[in-house]
């Protein structure tokens, strides 16, 4: 017959287990990264009476944690995606502002400048005129450099948040190699059971690192997730991991290129990257920077040499060419 105490206790131990997941699951409600948890029950094997089965009761077959990979690739996507743009539209919003402020920007200190050469050529004898002249080509010289140096010590924080970037993805990459390590010891010492909270806080550190840069995560059948980068740089290899860092090749204005160590090998990556605020920052100095830099000298080089070339075809105050 069956044993009425052992099916009881059997019910009271598997509702024990589910209420203390339950309580787990509460308790880590504001917990960054965390996956609901859920008991699973079995029925024991039933004791075969004559012709007939009794049941014996049940047991916990298991905790599984509620978690659709769909939805984490999703989020992964989508934070490294605004993580880059944002970056893009903090330095966007530094660059409009300098550039469009009337206190900063170039346009009216030039206007005045011309301002200045229209005046001067209605009366060219003016010894006003032509200090006003004079104070306001020098006050255009000044705001040509102003704006250059606020947009060189733009290009300079840029380049030491590339590097705190890099550190910190180093970081993340070796977290995120130890939990691989981790998580196969304790599957395999726990005759395949998944530790859950192992799990958890690897796809969050993951989700960390897909705010640095962008990420593409492969899993293989021993627990482990690859992590690459760019188109293909691996960081993580199962217990293995790489790291990041930055060096400056300077070429005028310093720029830090991106440098991937594998063991011996340092590659440049810096071409490969995008995403992530990382991807968001080189993406910031190609299309803001650098063209900013660009079209600055390029418009003082024009403008001094026009002005100097049409300069010399007038004469001074004593007729003298």
């Amino acid at each position: 017959m069956a044993d009425l105490a052992g099916i009881a206790l059997s019910g009271l131990t598997a509702s024990k287990t589910a209420l203390s997941t339950v309580s787990h699951n509460i308790v880590n409600v504001d917990t960054a990264g965390y996956s609901r948890q859920r008991t699973e029950l079995a029925t024991r094997i039933p004791l075969q009476y004559g012709g007939s089965f009794l049941g014996q009761g049940v047991d916990v077959d298991g905790v599984t944690r509620i978690s659709n990979q769909f939805v984490t690739d999703q989020l992964r996507r989508d934070t490294q995606n605004f993580n880059s743009y944002d970056a893009y539209y903090e330095f966007a919003v530094r660059m409009d502002s300098l550039l469009g402020d009337e206190s900063t920007a170039i346009t009216p200190t030039l206007q005045s400048f011309f301002d200045g050469v229209e005046e001067l050529s209605n009366d060219p004898a003016s010894i006003a005129a032509r200090q006003v002249l004079l104070s306001e080509g020098q006050a255009l010289v000044n705001r040509f450099n102003t704006v250059y140096e606020q947009v060189y010590q733009q290009n300079e924080t840029l380049n030491t948040e590339m590097a705190t970037i890099a550190s910190q993805v180093t970081q993340l990459a070796k977290g995120i190699a130890n939990l691989n390590d981790s998580i196969r010891t304790v599957y395999s010492n726990n005759v395949g059971q998944l530790p859950n909270d192992l799990l958890d806080q690897r796809d969050e550190a993951i989700r960390q690192l897909s705010e640095l840069v962008g990420v593409q995560v492969i899993q293989d059948g021993n627990l482990n997730v690859n992590v690459f980068i760019g188109s293909g740089q691996p960081l993580v290899l199962g217990g293995d991991s790489f790291s990041l860092s930055t060096n400056t090749s300077s070429s005028g204005v310093s720029r830090d290129n991106v440098l991937l160590t594998t063991g011996s090998n340092v590659q440049d990556v810096t071409v490969q990257l995008s995403g992530g605020r990382l991807g968001g920052l080189l993406q910031v100095r190609e299309e803001l920077i650098d063209p900013i830099f660009n079209e600055l000298g390029r418009m003082a080089t024009v403008l001094a040499d026009t002005v100097n070339e049409q300069h010399q075809l007038g004469m001074d105050l004593n007729n003298q060419l």
